[in-house]
């Protein structure tokens, strides 16, 4: 299995959350073991 993880890094979006949302990536590897698993970072601002 290959799990692709999306992570907002927004300027908009406080750095702990982002911090805490790929510790939570670390663990969910952990545990369910992926073959594969990557994260796509994305930033935008509102138009």
């Amino acid at each position: 299995m290959s799990v692709i993880y999306a992570l907002d890094v927004s300027s908009s979006v406080d750095p702990a959350f982002v911090s805490n949302a790929i510790d939570w990536i670390a663990s969910a590897n952990a545990q369910g073991g992926p073959a594969h698993s990557s994260f796509i970072a994305f930033a935008g601002s509102a138009a």
